[in-house]
């Protein structure tokens, strides 16, 4: 098909578009449409342009500075009258915001939100919850659908959007978490010193408190303390509380036991060594990746019970759900998956089933372009 439309996806930043959202371009680029990008540079902007997509560099910021968000918005809105794409696409809700109100500003017909999590959540203090409710409402207003991830954001979604859809995430590509890698475990193991007979227990994200990363150190402390060796815990991430980290595995002893490897673009590869990942998250969770490559990975979860997690989850059939800011949960929890291997063997069978079944690529871009198509059919 010949090239006749133009999309315009926006974002925070370009690695939203390269991590997340690539398998869409390509489903779009092969219905005929120009696909280019406004976003923030990033890790990802010469990636992109190799990749021949057109990008224009906007400093997407949360701001409250009256003269900053007029200068985003101006440059947004000129993007747009020269672009003036046949379907805008926003992600991350900062960038969103803004794009949309300059998107209807610059006259654009069909302005779909691409909603990867809500910024608020059931467990969001009240002041949060009311501010960032409040704009989500306003920016309805020029906004055409939204395309959420959760139960929870789709009913939010229905009480003041004009359409709302539901997707299951952006897609696992099942081929990087095959059964094949599995045989470089003992490989992986040995570079990061970590016996063949331990237990490895990750956890992969953001450095940041929303991610329960304090309550699981405790846990791993404790745990350490009465299992000994028989256990490892990895650290696999990047963010603010990078120092705070260093210092709690240092001044409690646990160098040994408790491996901080920082951030890491081979998370296929580690997941080949881990056990069990835990994700204590309370944060404003949309439909968290690293679950989905678990499971894909055949590796058991352990996360809290809050949106996003919940809604991939089944407690007790394809992983563990347990109350957020709680080690004690998070110790019972690693302890049944240890000492019990037929359920902890369940628990993988199911969990990759399901990513087949509801998750895999193949599956998520059938959704997304049936939601494309509806949304079409419907508001044109």
């Amino acid at each position: 098909m010949g090239i006749h439309k133009t999309c315009v996806i926006s974002a925070k930043v370009t690695d939203t578009v390269w991590l997340f959202l690539m398998p869409f371009v390509g489903l779009l680029r092969e219905q005929g449409y120009m696909v280019k990008v406004i976003a923030g540079e990033g890790k990802y902007a010469y990636t992109l342009q190799s990749n021949d997509l057109i990008l224009e560099k906007v400093d997407y910021q949360f701001t409250l500075n009256p003269i900053k968000f007029l200068n985003l918005f101006t440059k947004t809105r000129n993007f747009l009258l020269d672009e003036n794409p046949f379907i805008l696409i926003c992600n991350d809700p900062s960038a969103s915001f803004i794009t949309r109100l300059a998107a209807k500003s610059a006259g654009i017909k069909n302005i779909i939100y691409f909603c990867h999590g809500l910024p608020f959540a059931p467990h969001s203090n009240l002041l949060e919850k009311i501010f960032f409710y409040t704009l989500e409402k306003l920016a309805s207003y020029f906004t055409d659908a939204v395309i959420t991830m959760n139960s929870y954001d789709y009913t939010i979604g229905k009480k003041f959007y004009k359409k709302v859809y539901r997707i299951n995430g952006v897609g696992v590509n099942l081929s990087q978490y095959n059964s094949a890698y599995k045989e470089a475990r003992l490989d992986i193991q040995k570079k990061l010193g970590i016996s063949e007979n331990s237990t490895v227990i990750a956890f992969i994200g953001r450095l940041i408190s929303q991610k329960g990363i304090w309550f699981l150190l405790n846990a791993s402390k404790e745990l350490i303390h009465k299992r000994g060796k028989e256990i490892i815990f990895l650290i696999i991430g990047e963010g603010p509380l990078k120092e705070d980290i260093s210092k709690f595995i240092k001044i409690n002893d646990l160098a040994d036991s408790v491996k901080f490897l920082g951030y890491s673009e081979n998370v296929q590869d580690l997941l080949g060594a881990i056990d069990i990942l835990v994700l204590p998250t309370y944060y404003t969770e949309g439909l968290p990746r690293i679950i989905l490559e678990a499971m894909a990975s055949g590796v058991p979860i352990i996360a809290t019970n809050v949106r996003g997690c919940q809604d991939i989850i089944d407690n007790g059939v394809d992983g563990i759900l347990i109350p957020f800011k709680n080690s004690k949960s998070i110790i019972n929890a690693i302890e049944k998956l240890i000492d019990d291997k037929e359920f902890y063997e369940r628990l993988k069978h199911n969990a990759y089933q399901k990513i087949i079944k509801s998750y895999a690529t193949p599956v998520v871009l059938d959704q997304f372009d049936n939601i494309i198509k509806d949304f079409l059919l419907h508001k044109n």
